[in-house]
């Protein structure tokens, strides 16, 4: 069975321009995660980046091509903080909503399609965190029953 939150990371892994974002690398500056993978996600190096996944719904519907196929549809937030500054958190927001936008068909061999539903600023000046979430919807339009 596919894991919709390995394959939302391979993608941002597979496709991250570190030029884009003053030239961060990915797993050097950036650590791109479940959020479930780390031992506490409150606790931020300055130093790096980090964007953590997680799942935050799942649905699955009746397809009308038929009673062997259904329709999946996970919602996905990927979570980015930073404490290196506004300007640098928004670069790397625009990577990732470059990345998504440049895959919305076809995303990975699992899936149909990924669409950007939602951005949250979430940021917090008084801790000097700059935090976005954005979600994506990944679906999967054939899903073969019992797969």
């Amino acid at each position: 069975m596919p894991d919709v939150l390995n394959d939302v990371i391979d993608l941002i892994k597979d496709s991250w321009n570190g030029g884009n974002v003053d030239n961060y690398a990915i797993q050097r500056n950036v650590i791109v995660d479940k959020i479930i993978n780390m031992k506490r996600a409150d606790f931020l190096s300055p130093a790096l980046d980090y964007i953590l996944v997680y799942s935050e719904s799942y649905i699955t519907e009746a397809n009308a091509i038929g009673r062997h196929t259904k329709k999946t549809t996970d919602d996905v937030a990927i979570d980015i903080r930073s404490m290196t500054s506004r300007e640098h958190a928004t670069k790397v927001v625009n990577e990732v909503e470059r990345i998504m936008d440049a895959n919305i068909i076809n995303p990975t061999e699992n899936y149909d399609e990924i669409l950007i539903t939602r951005m949250l600023d979430l940021s917090d000046k008084s801790k000097g965190l700059y935090r976005y979430v954005i979600t994506v919807r990944v679906t999967n339009h054939n899903k073969i029953r019992g797969s």
